[in-house]
Formats: C-alpha cells, sequence, structure tokens
C-alpha cells in the first residue's frame, strides 16, 4: 500500500525529500562549525569540511558496494531518515558528554583516541545523508539533472537558515533545529497521514526543544577548553549570551570598572569601560589615569598627535568602543567605528557603552574592516586597528593558523590609500618586525620610498603582544615625535625613531619591503611577509625546538608565541593539525579501504 501511495506522483515527492536531505547536511556543517568556534577554536572549520568530504567519500564506497543488494525505496529511505534525525542530537549528545581540551592532555595517543572518538560521532550525519542521496541518485538517475537542480537548492537554502535562526536557537539548539528539518523531509516522503503526521510532531518537537530545556538564554554544550580563564570565570552565570551571526558573545562583569566582551567562548576579548560621556573630565585625567578608561595610554597615541584638528577617524575592529572613546575625546569630527559582530555595537548602544557608540559624531557600523574600506571614497585622518589575536590565543593554539586578512601587504596597501595627506596609520600588533616588513613592501608596491622616515614604534614588556606602529604619510618631524615621546613615557620603550636610525632595533633592510635570504634564513621564525594569497601572519613556527634571545630579531613577544605554545614537548599551535590528521587518516582507513 504504502509503495502504490508513493508511486501516484514518485518524482515530484522524491524532488522535495532531495532538497530537505541537502538542506539538512549543510545546515549541520555550517552549525557545527559554529559550535566548534566555541568549544575548540576557529580554524577547526577546516576539520569539519574534511570529515563531511571523508563521509560522502566513504558513503559512495558503501554504495558501489550495496547497491545491487539495497535499491533505493521508501522502506529503506524512512528509517535512514529518521537515523539521520536522531544523529543530530546524538552529535549534542556526544560533545556534550565527551571533551576534548586540547591544552590539557597527558600524551597525544589519549588525545587523538578523544578526538577520533568525537571526529566518529560527528561523521555519521554527513554519512547517513550521503548514503541516502547517492542511493537516491542511482535508482533516479535518468532525472539527474532535475534532482540535482534540487539538491543544490536545498543546500543553498541550509547555509541562508544557519545565520537566520542561530540568534534565536545558538550553536546547539541548531542541532535540534536540524532534526527537525530531517523529520519534515520525512513526512513528504510518505503519503500515509498517520506517518506524516508522526513525523511533523517529531519535528515539532524536535524544533522546540531548545526553548522548553534551556536553562538560561540558550541551551548549551559545556565548554571544553578554559580558553584564557573564560570557563573558570563562568562558574556563575554570564550577565547575558548572545549567539551572533559572526561570534557568541558572552559579557562577564570582570571588575568594577569593565564588562567583559568574550568572544566565542574567550577565543578574543575586548571590554565595555564604565563611563558616564563626561569627555571634557575624560581628556583632564589623560594620560595620568590611562588605565582607567583604557587598557594603557599606547591606545590613543594617533588622537593624542591628533588633537585639535578635527580628524577623520576610522576605526577598525571597533568592539568595546575604547578607539572610539579616545577618538572624540580629542576632538575627531567624524569617526566611522567598524565591527563585524554586530551584536557588540548593539549592546554597547542599548545599556553597556551608550558613549561613545550614541554619540552624534560616531557611525557605528558592523561591516569588515577592509570590505568598508574598499567601499569608501573617504580619506581619513587616523586609521586605528587593535590586533584582533593575542599572544594568549596563539600560544593556546588558536590563531596561529588561521587566516588574518587585516595584515596583508594587501591590506596595508589599502591603508595607505585612504589616508590624507599627513594621515596616520595606527596599528597594534604582535611581532614587530614580521609587521614592519609587511608594511615596508605595501610602501614600496605603491611606489613610495624612504620608509624609515615614516616610521614610528615603541615596545613595553608588559604589553609585549601590542607593540605600536605608527606610520605617517609625511616623513616625521621632531616636535611630533617628541609630542608622542611626551604620551608613551619612560614605559614605552622607542624601538624605531625615524630622525635617529642608527640606534633603531630594525636593520634598514627591514624598511626595504625584501629581507635578504641569508638573514631570512637566520631568524628562527617564519618572517616573509604575508599577502591575501597567503594570509597566515601568525604562523610563525619554523621548527619545534624553542628560540632564544640570541638568536636575530627574537623580541619578547615572538618567544612567548613560540615558546609557551610548547607543551609536553609539543608545540600547540600545530599539535590540532598532527592529531586530526591522524584522526582523519585512521577513519579513512578504517571506512574507506577496509570495505574495499
Amino acid at each position: 500500500m504504502e509503495n502504490k501511495k508513493i508511486a501516484t506522483n514518485p518524482l515530484r515527492a522524491v524532488q522535495g525529500y532531495a532538497a530537505f536531505i541537502a538542506l539538512s547536511t549543510l545546515f549541520y556543517e555550517l552549525a557545527l562549525i559554529r559550535i566548534l568556534d566555541v568549544l575548540w577554536y576557529p580554524h577547526f572549520s577546516y576539520m569539519v569540511i574534511t570529515l563531511a568530504l571523508l563521509g560522502f567519500g566513504i558513503a559512495g564506497v558503501m554504495t558501489s558496494i550495496f547497491a545491487h543488494r539495497l535499491a533505493w525505496k521508501p522502506q529503506v529511505a524512512l528509517p535512514l531518515t529518521c537515523l539521520l534525525a536522531i544523529s543530530y542530537i546524538g552529535v549534542f549528545l556526544l560533545l556534550s558528554v565527551l571533551h576534548v581540551d586540547f591544552n590539557e592532555f597527558s600524551s597525544v595517543s589519549s588525545l587523538g583516541i578523544k578526538v577520533f572518538l568525537i571526529f566518529s560521532g560527528l561523521l555519521v550525519p554527513f554519512f547517513l545523508s550521503g548514503f541516502i542521496l547517492s542511493l537516491l541518485f542511482t535508482e533516479y538517475a535518468s532525472s539527474f539533472g532535475r534532482l540535482y537542480a534540487w539538491d543544490l537548492a536545498g543546500a543553498a537554502l541550509g547555509c541562508i537558515l544557519v545565520p537566520l535562526l542561530i540568534p534565536s536557537f545558538g550553536g546547539p539548539g541548531l542541532l535540534f533545529a536540524v532534526s527537525g528539518l530531517t523529520f519534515a523531509g520525512a513526512a513528504i516522503l510518505t503519503r500515509r497521514k498517520i506517518f506524516q503526521g508522526i513525523f511533523l510532531s517529531l519535528a515539532l518537537l524536535a524544533t522546540a526543544y531548545p526553548f522548553l530545556a534551556k536553562e538560561r538564554d540558550y541551551l548549551e554544550i559545556p565548554f571544553h577548553m578554559d580558553k584564557r580563564g573564560f570557563a573558570t570565570l563562568t562558574t556563575s552565570p554570564p550577565m547575558q549570551t548572545v549567539w551572533d551571526r559572526i561570534a557568541r558573545i558572552d559579557l562577564i562583569k570582570y571588575a568594577e570598572k569593565y564588562t567583559w566582551i568574550a568572544y566565542d567562548g574567550g577565543t578574543q576579548t575586548s571590554y565595555f569601560y564604565d563611563f558616564d560621556g563626561d569627555y571634557e573630565k575624560l581628556r583632564k585625567d589623560l594620560p595620568e589615569n590611562s588605565t582607567r578608561h583604557f587598557w594603557d595610554r599606547f591606545v590613543y597615541a594617533s588622537h593624542w598627535l591628533k588633537e585639535g584638528t578635527d580628524a577623520n577617524v576610522l576605526i577598525i575592529g571597533a568592539a568595546g568602543g575604547q578607539e572610539t572613546k579616545a577618538a572624540v575625546a580629542f576632538g575627531a569630527s567624524e569617526v566611522d567605528a567598524v565591527e563585524m559582530v554586530g551584536s557588540v555595537i548593539r549592546l554597547g548602544k542599548e545599556k553597556y557603552a551608550k558613549e561613545p557608540y550614541n554619540n552624534p559624531v560616531v557611525n557605528a557600523v558592523q561591516g569588515e574592516g577592509r570590505s568598508f574600506l574598499r567601499s569608501s571614497n573617504k580619506s581619513y585622518d587616523i586609521i586605528q586597528m587593535m590586533s584582533n589575536h593575542t599572544s594568549a590565543s596563539i600560544s593556546s593554539g588558536s590563531g596561529a593558523v588561521s587566516p588574518n586578512y587585516l595584515q596583508t601587504v594587501d591590506a596595508y596597501e589599502e591603508y595607505f590609500s585612504h589616508l590624507s595627506e599627513n594621515g596616520v596609520l595606527h596599528v597594534n600588533h604582535h611581532v614587530y618586525p614580521k609587521m614592519v616588513l609587511t608594511a615596508a613592501q605595501a610602501w614600496k608596491h605603491i611606489g613610495r620610498s624612504d620608509f624609515s622616515r615614516h616610521v614610528l614604534l615603541y615596545y613595553s614588556e608588559p604589553w609585549c603582544n601590542l607593540p605600536t606602529l605608527l606610520i605617517k604619510m609625511k616623513p616625521w618631524t621632531s616636535e611630533e615625535v617628541d609630542k608622542v615621546n611626551m604620551l608613551m613615557g619612560n614605559q614605552f620603550n622607542l624601538v624605531h625613531n625615524p630622525l635617529n636610525p642608527t640606534d633603531n632595533v630594525l636593520g634598514p633592510e627591514f624598511f626595504t619591503g625584501t629581507l635578504p635570504a641569508e638573514l631570512e634564513e637566520k631568524i628562527p621564525y617564519r618572517i616573509h611577509a604575508p599577502t591575501d594569497n597567503q594570509p597566515y601572519f601568525n604562523h610563525l613556527r619554523k621548527r619545534f625546538a624553542p628560540v632564544s634571545y640570541n638568536e636575530p630579531y627574537v623580541e619578547r613577544s615572538a618567544k612567548v608565541l613560540l615558546n609557551d605554545s610548547i607543551k609536553h614537548g609539543l608545540p600547540m599551535d600545530v599539535i590540532h593539525l598532527i592529531v586530526t590528521s591522524g584522526a582523519a587518516l585512521a577513519l579513512a582507513v578504517l571506512c574507506l579501504f577496509a570495505p574495499l
């Protein structure tokens, strides 16, 4: 009876069913990437893609083996679909019970076993969906083009739904949403009213569960790693949690003067400093009480220099608003504050930092810095950018092989092209030898010379991860250097003085944009300037052994990044590549070659 009911219009039902399976697969893939961003680190998105391809590859092997025994039919498809829907919820349970901390492990083998078990569980939904689709396309090979069109449409819709639903469901809640979508796909396939009712009821129940079972803002998976001490601090619930389309945001009252903004469970951080909006009082309080309002005085060095000039300012990565507040305090006429995570700006405007984001001279927008700059015809007197990775995140294994498109030769070319005649580029980022070399190469590409006279560079041991680089489009004058020196004081060492190059730390070759091959070989870390084609500024490791100050151009931030990341004799910034590659290879051998 079931066969006859489906056979009345098999292709139409199958088309919609194929779309739902493809939708659930891409939905799960993107949701899993967002979840692992929080539980582990962003670079594991590459591993999710690998698992998806591996799962589909295994499904293809199994189809080739069993296709002659197991033809696609509803009696086969419906149980497989139910198993697929249940497997998405199983992933939630697996990640909730089995934790992997890449910072705390006794041996590579113990870590590898855990990773293998988790990856095996994460692989199951990809295998099941691939197996269903491969059987389906084998059965309806004569209608392949039409089915493939529905498959692509479903996949596209799945990609669209994730950013639309994640603010409401949260990352883990999406696993229940995709389970519900899969049950809905099963309802399309059957023609019996009773089964349709059962599948739709299961779909509704699975979709509603994250809202019924949540204890606070969202249904959550316990943290696997204590990134920057965030998990330790959240023994009591955060003030607020928001799953933004770009990152998860947690707000914690960290100290009396500020609120900690934790991105993706502590991968990155910023702060909302308590501020009453009295800019006149703030200005009088500087520079003596800088740490009451900012990380330190280096935050407003460029604004101090341009005070009284009605500067037009661009802040790339505005986050908690420190740089924006500094720009307003020193008299900027217009400030474009660009931040990728829109929820941070929204929370600031509504509750946590009404100043500066609600100030009339501030244009706070959600966007990516370079895209915003490229689409703008404006010329800025100050372009400021704080580090988007810190030494803590790199040494713990995050960001070392993540692309950083704000620190490439191409990026610096764009910054220079949007600065006014005497504009200043203000950058705080670790490993200043590599940063200067990258900027110098961009300077050379735009046809300019004598770069050394345009660079002012400060370094401080307590802030080794955030050296202050000021690049001015006109050569520095003695009055300008003296003014900045007066601000920075004895706490910050003048590493490069454009007026006295003989005493500078960096050799003149760094300012030409090209290092001699023999010098690049002697430097014990990867020093070459990154480009948009290879945007891995933070991928520094050349060798597994520690580096020392006796080697050329090993300043403290490079030493911290490279040496502190070595734990149990293994470099944490690449250990995930070793372990995950091993786990993936074991899965491939077990699931691909064994059946063959």
